[in-house]
């Protein structure tokens, strides 16, 4: 072969080994078969077309082309080996080394074990994405960042150097002071401590002398106590026999009126005496009625009156008489304790006028319950103070079989009204209407000087008053109990109630 021809073929196969070594650079086998996919980073600072591209420290590509976006971030494709599945939720970074270009590391968010699934996550799609649907990329901290970062620090530390070293003085100052003041403190204390412990001794030896008088004296009365327990013992056990003697005579006694007051004949003598006498003060005051309207004369009419009202007293002490003994006249016993809480009804200690009694009860209620914040309970009807509370109730016609109950009640407060009517059933008393300013029923059962109320009000919320009353006197009742028992906001009220 000729030299020519020899020095040819060597041109051509030093241009194929430079086309081979261009190639691989720039890796024109991966961008011809691979895969393309995008990535979005906001500064892709350093990077430059062609870098490599290592995912888990492995080449697996090269960086195809950097586009900067309108926004003035970046947009990096990067050629991928058709070989190789990069995991959609994998974090993509810049790294800048030391010394060398940067290059493009790909990282999973997950470490496996060799053999097993490359990731949980779907593999990124072999394309280039809509810019919203790229991942996202991040650039690693450079050399320089570090240092200006550094430096700044320096600088700050510096400053704080600065100020620690302006502070030091006065730091040493009060430190110093403080000692001072602290040394000064205990030798006071030390003082006080001396002071006290002779203060002990003295007391300590007071004391002593105190509890030897005291001692002696307690021996002295306790002869005396002996002594006079031995003098007086003879008056004691006549004392005690003349008690004994008088007990027994008053059992005798009691015996005696347990056995006339048994007696059934004496009852019923008693009762037909009561009847008796009810009926005909009953003639006398309607004779009289009618002669006062016969008669014409002022003074002869107001002579009537009053005997007409005598009678009538006569009549109602009958009725109490017949009640208390087991009869009945046909008429209740009226008057009631004010609307305050709702009528007390069914009250035979009270004295009332044949046709109207007005009650004025004056009651307190215990403070209302609070939650876990320390805020009370609220009620619609029931105001927050726990007294005093005035009430007013006028009960009409209150010896009918029916009664009629107006009232006011917690006047100056949440003022409701209770509007309501009433029939006697013997000792019970029950009726309905408006109590409290809401749509209820109302229950009294009273014996002796002892009584029950009850009042079901507020259909909407269900609310239940109780109340146990005593009849002090014939004007008097007191009465305690819980206003919305059946509720969280039940409050405890007591009082008494007037009736005039």
């Amino acid at each position: 072969m000729s030299r020519r021809a020899l020095l040819g073929s060597f041109t051509l196969l030093a241009l194929g080994a430079l086309f081979v070594l261009f190639a691989t650079l720039n890796d024109f086998g991966t961008k011809a078969a691979g895969y393309r996919v995008g990535i979005h980073f906001a500064s892709a600072s350093g990077l430059n077309p062609g870098a490599p591209v290592e995912e888990s420290g492995v080449m697996v590509g090269s960086v195809d082309s950097v586009k900067l976006l309108p926004d003035y971030t970046a947009e990096v494709v990067v050629a991928v080996k058709p070989t190789v599945e990069i995991p959609a939720d994998a974090r993509f970074m810049i790294v800048q080394p030391l010394t060398g270009d940067p290059h493009l590391s790909i990282e999973p968010r997950h470490e496996h074990l060799p053999g097993t699934s490359t990731s949980d996550s779907p593999p990124l799609a072999h394309r280039v994405l809509p810019l919203a649907e790229q991942p996202h990329g991040a650039n690693s901290v450079g050399l320089a960042e570090f240092v200006n970062h550094g430096e700044e620090q320096i600088i700050r530390v510096n400053h704080l150097l600065d100020d620690l070293q302006s502070r030091t003085p006065r730091l040493l100052d009060s430190l110093e002071a403080t000692l001072v003041n602290a040394n000064a403190l205990t030798i006071n204390a030390n003082h006080a401590i001396g002071h006290l412990d002779t203060d002990a001794d003295m007391l300590l030896t007071r004391l002593s002398a105190n509890l030897v008088a005291a001692s002696a004296n307690l021996a002295e009365t306790t002869a005396q106590l002996d002594s006079s327990m031995h003098a007086g013992k003879p008056h004691i056990d006549t004392a005690l026999a003349r008690l004994d003697a008088t007990s027994q005579e008053l059992a005798a006694t009691v015996s005696s009126l347990h056995q006339i007051a048994a007696d059934p004949d004496l009852h019923t003598h008693i009762i037909a005496a009561a009847r008796s006498l009810a009926d005909t003060t009953k003639t006398l005051a309607s004779l009289i009625g009618d002669f006062r309207q016969v008669t014409g004369n002022p003074t002869t009419q107001a002579q009537l009156r009053d005997t007409v009202a005598n009678l009538d007293a006569a009549s109602i002490q009958t009725r109490s008489i017949l009640g208390g003994g087991g009869g009945g006249s046909g008429t209740a016993a009226g008057g009631g304790t004010a609307a305050g809480g709702g009528a007390t009804m069914a009250t035979p200690h009270h004295a009332v006028s044949p046709l109207a009694g007005i009650d004025i009860r004056l009651s307190g209620r215990s403070a209302p319950a609070t939650d876990a914040h320390g805020m009370p309970f609220r009620s619609p009807l029931l105001s927050t103070g726990r007294g005093p509370i005035s009430d007013v109730t006028l009960t009409l016609l209150p010896y009918g079989r029916t009664n009629l109950l107006l009232g006011a009640n917690d006047i100056g407060g949440i003022t409701t009204v209770t509007a309501a009517a009433a029939t006697h059933r013997g000792n019970l008393r029950y009726g309905g209407g408006i109590v409290k300013s809401r749509l209820g029923l109302l229950g009294d059962l009273s014996g002796g000087r002892f009584g029950l109320t009850t009042r079901l009000y507020d259909p909407e919320r269900g609310a239940v008053d109780i109340e146990g009353n005593y009849f002090a006197s014939d004007h008097i009742t007191l009465f305690a109990g819980e206003d919305e028992a059946n509720r969280i906001t039940r409050r405890t009220i007591f009082g008494l109630d007037y009736a005039l």
